[in-house]
């Protein structure tokens, strides 16, 4: 049954999973072998600032080798953002199920 139910999800919200789904692979790749294929934040490389978001995924990947200080130094506002989006995606997921009834 749920297996039906993601696949359906997967084909209406391809390009959102398409997305997702290839930033966990490339922070996992920069976590536990080293290449890096993140995306790089455009606004530093035109401007050379450091915006709010420079260092969420050095963060994330701090994050999956549980390394919290690192995480917190690389950007601290992973401890929010992070909680914040699982609980969207969930929040998605259900009213999806909803739908699905």
């Amino acid at each position: 049954m749920y297996s039906r139910l993601i696949s359906n999800y997967l084909k209406t919200y391809w390009l959102t999973a398409a997305f997702f789904g290839y930033l966990i692979f490339s922070v996992a790749i920069k976590s536990y072998v080293g290449l890096d294929y993140t995306i790089p934040c455009l606004i530093r490389y035109t401007t050379g600032i450091k915006c709010l978001g420079c260092g969420l995924t050095t963060a994330a990947t701090h994050l999956l080798t549980l390394d919290f200080i690192g995480a917190y130094q690389s950007n601290p506002l992973i401890f929010i953002i992070l909680p914040a989006l699982v609980f969207l995606l969930i929040n998605h997921w259900r009213k999806y199920l909803k739908m699905q009834q």
